[in-house]
């Protein structure tokens, strides 16, 4: 009786297991419909659109802010002394991350 009852129990987790596999490989077929993706790309582009909208402030701002820390890492490495390999790179860091921003406003 109890193997019984065990075959009977691994048999309905099995069947779940099946049903819930059924499940999610429907969903997937109905998202391959033509109509369903277009309209899931036109929500995606809509809020990549949206998300640029305020892109070219934000990069300015932030051109701002890389500028101001070039100054002050150019200033700090006049002072120091001990640490100039780290402030260079650094620098240069900032400097290629600049120049990314830089393409990235000419890109928008």
């Amino acid at each position: 009786m109890n193997n019984s009852q065990k075959d009977i129990d691994e048999a309905t987790k099995n069947v779940e297991k099946l049903e819930f596999f059924v499940q999610n490989l429907d969903n997937e077929i109905i998202e391959w419909g033509p109509p369903t993706k277009l309209a899931k790309r036109d929500k995606e582009l809509f809020r990549i659109k949206d998300a640029l909208g305020d892109y070219p402030e934000k990069a300015d701002e932030e051109m701002i802010t890389m500028d101001e820390k070039l100054k002050e890492k150019a200033a700090k490495l006049g002072k120091e002394k001990e640490h100039r390999t780290v402030i260079e790179s650094h620098i240069e860091g900032i400097n290629h991350y600049m120049e990314e921003l830089k393409v990235l406003q000419e890109d928008a």
